[in-house]
């Protein structure tokens, strides 16, 4: 019935509640007893419907998988706000959390606010989505800041959006979005600076609900670098000492970290300063340990996508593991799944298969920017 609710909204009608007195053998209800038999007359509501997903909207709006944590949730209520979603902690409190799986789309909630007019259900719409909280060590992407944007966009305050209208303006809405959302995060984090407003997580830390972490210009870091697989015979031989650099935030351009962050750092890495920009991909998925990241400025390296389920490993990728192994242009790879869609990954050249990807079988959820092949560039006949 989700469906419906937006007509529900609009009409000021409990389909549900409708149908069951229809048709429950006990009861004597009919449509003129309900007052449905003539056409309902023109409703006096506006209603908007938010659509909140998992995805991605800077990386073609994929997939975005991962968990989410009950306590990182809060959703927004008052007169004329409704929330239809899944990930219900008041009826369950016994779960901890949800998992957002490749196996179905990518749907999270609806919002649905309604008001007398355009403009209070517009003013409604905006009110519901400052207060939507999804924890920022939450790993799940969401399409907050695209909802965000289209609200405050001259577009829709004029009603001349059309079918093709957010591919036109995307950057345009993302940009107002994020400044939107990371104005409302930067004013959690100066209430929660406040001694009575602290909150103690379970292990006695300061609980980060909501908000986006606060990085000026200076910020000055201590980088440690060791090889994760260094033993203390490897230590102590010399070969693997530990690296330790510092980082000054020189200035930035864009701050709504973790989710992005650029601008330009000074650090004993190099000698001169860095023009650097962070961006966080979709989230880490189930077995993401289990893969190796993929060099994004090595065309010879084939990646992932996108983060999904794997649901055939080609024959030719499953013959390389045990020796170089030939492949064409275009030929299948991997088949990945996710939201009920299929998506090939195919040999970007003619070439060998040097080397398969850890991790690689079929059933297994893979993430964006893991290593499925490298392929070494070599002719192959075509007949």
């Amino acid at each position: 019935m989700l469906r419906f609710s937006f007509l529900e909204e609009i009409m000021n009608i409990d389909l549900v509640r409708t149908q069951l007195l229809l048709f429950c053998p006990s009861s004597s209800k009919t449509l003129s007893s309900l007052l449905l038999s003539d056409p309902p007359p023109v409703s006096s509501f506006t209603a908007i419907q938010l659509r909140l997903t998992a995805e991605n909207p800077r990386n073609g709006f994929s997939l975005s998988t991962g968990t989410i944590s009950s306590s990182a949730l809060q959703w927004p209520a008052g007169r004329g706000v409704r929330v239809d979603t899944w990930l219900s902690s008041s009826s369950f409190q016994s779960l901890s959390g949800w998992s957002v799986g490749t196996d179905f789309d990518s749907l999270l909630a609806k919002i649905i606010v309604r008001d007398e007019s355009f403009e209070k259900a517009t003013h409604k719409a905006r009110r519901a989505l400052h207060e939507f909280t999804l924890a920022p060590n939450s790993k799940i992407k969401t399409n907050i800041d695209v909802l965000a944007g289209v609200m405050e966009h001259p577009d829709w305050k004029s009603d001349t959006i059309n079918t093709f209208w957010l591919e036109r303006n995307l950057e345009a809405v993302l940009s107002l979005g994020e400044s939107v959302i990371g104005a409302r995060n930067k004013d959690v984090v100066k209430l929660q600076a406040m001694p009575d407003l602290h909150q103690r997580s379970a292990d006695g830390s300061n609980a980060m609900l909501g908000m986006n972490t606060l990085l000026q210009p200076g910020s000055l870091f201590h980088l440690t670098l060791t090889p994760a697989s260094s033993s203390p015979s490897c230590s102590s031989s010399g070969s693997f000492e530990s690296k330790k650099h510092l980082l000054t935030l020189a200035s930035i351009t864009h701050n709504a970290f973790p989710q992005r962050l650029s601008g330009v750092l000074q650090s004993t890495l190099s000698s001169t300063p860095l023009a650097f920009s962070l961006s966080r991909s979709t989230s880490a998925v189930i077995n993401s340990g289990g893969f190796e990241p993929a060099d994004l400025n090595d065309p010879l390296q084939v990646a992932a996508p996108l983060s999904g389920k794997i649901t055939e490993v080609h024959s030719t990728l499953k013959a390389a593991d045990t020796g170089g192994k030939k492949v064409k242009k275009g030929e299948t790879l991997v088949v990945l799944s996710a939201m009920k869609m299929e998506t090939v990954v195919s040999a970007p050249h003619d070439g060998i298969i040097e080397k398969v990807g850890k991790g690689l079988k079929t059933g297994v959820i893979i993430n964006e920017g893991m290593l499925i092949c490298v392929v070494r560039p070599v002719g192959i006949s075509r007949l």
